[in-house]
């Protein structure tokens, strides 16, 4: 059974709230996280893994036709360059064996992050983010198609706004993308699954492992840490529980990551 999340304290959701406030007033998008310690217990062994809690503002949402065609244009385009990639080649090879022997009935995203990019970053990093958002949404989508039992696609980022929603929800087949919130989207997960995830939290493969285990993870890490250090033990049962494959290699074209992709076979 998952182990309950921590409340955040009320101190802490008051400063960020203040500090939210103050960006409503600029009228700009803002994305505010902060992070919780806490014991998992015994199976911890005393170490402390965190997890966040985000409060979100984005402006009122504009009904603009030339914003929703410029976001489908980059989709398209997200779209056509990762089928362009070797990781694609690879990736589809995979799932082609794997449908074979299972009936994937979902696709699980989490942490793809928002299209739209955050005001406080650098012009160069707000592309680059946003640039991989629309490169991990298009993998997950060309996933979609490409399976052979049309699993339903569910999402999650804190960091999503309205007009991500909204984009997303539309860019599948009718009724075949969900947005969830937390924690949701790891309560669907079960042994029909392929859960995606590129530059996550660590705490999530803790999560994931005290849940119904996914038949396939896509990541570019699968380990659990507290700071720089490995929890050894939770990883290394993780780990036991999977064979890997690589999909692409550290800096692979169109991935955006600077890890090597692999394709994690839940074993038996």
């Amino acid at each position: 059974m998952m182990a309950e999340l921590p409340k955040i304290s009320e101190k802490d959701r008051q400063g960020i709230e203040v500090r939210t406030e103050m960006m409503k007033r600029r009228n700009v998008p803002f994305t505010s996280t902060i992070s919780v310690y806490y014991d998992y217990g015994p199976l911890g062994e005393g170490k402390m893994p965190t997890t966040t809690a985000t409060i979100n503002f984005w402006p009122p949402k504009e009904e603009d036709s030339q914003q929703q065609r410029n976001m489908e244009t980059k989709l398209d385009a997200a779209k056509a360059e990762w089928k362009s990639t070797a990781g694609y080649k690879n990736l589809r090879t995979l799932l082609a064996e794997l449908s074979e022997n299972v009936e994937v009935s979902k696709i699980v995203g989490l942490g793809l992050g928002s299209l739209n990019s955050l005001s406080f970053a650098s012009e160069e990093i707000q592309y680059r983010n946003s640039a991989r958002s629309y490169t991990q949404l298009a993998i997950v989508l060309v996933m979609q198609e490409e399976l052979k039992y049309k699993p339903k696609l569910i999402l999650q980022d804190p960091a999503y706004g309205d007009n991500d929603i909204d984009f997303v929800t539309k860019s599948g087949p009718p009724g075949g993308v969900q947005v969830t919130n937390d924690p949701d989207g790891f309560n669907l997960i079960d042994d029909k699954t392929i859960f995606f995830n590129i530059g996550g939290y660590s705490e999530f493969w803790y999560r994931v492992q005290n849940g119904l285990l996914p038949t396939v993870i896509i990541t570019d890490h699968l380990e659990i840490r507290v700071g720089d250090k490995p929890m050894l033990k939770p990883q290394e049962d993780l780990l036991k529980k999977y064979k890997a494959r690589e999909i692409a290699p550290k800096g692979a074209k169109g991935l955006g990551v600077n890890r090597a992709t692999k394709f994690w076979t839940l074993c038996g």
